[in-house]
């Protein structure tokens, strides 16, 4: 188990005056090394669903606009073919 202790000073305005106040939690982590194997399958199985549009994976666009449209239209081909 991995403990994290995080302190943030926070400002804000009143109504009277500005002031700060200081705020410390705890974050607990645990099985922290199963997490990141699943991660890393989400990841590699996303991009190999990108690379079968050629567009995609060649890069023929020169503008990056054009490009992320390309990335977005791919991405929702790819949602509705999963949904249906």
């Amino acid at each position: 188990m991995i403990i994290h202790r995080v302190v943030l000073l926070l400002d804000f305005w009143g109504y009277s005056s500005p002031g700060f106040i200081l705020v410390t939690f705890t974050l607990f982590t645990s099985h922290l090394h199963n997490r990141a194997g699943t991660l890393r399958w989400a990841v590699e199985r996303t991009n190999s669903w990108n690379n079968r549009f050629k567009a995609i994976l060649i890069r023929w666009e020169r503008k990056s606009e054009n490009y992320l449209a390309s990335f977005y239209l791919a991405s929702s081909i790819i949602t509705f073919n999963s949904k249906f």
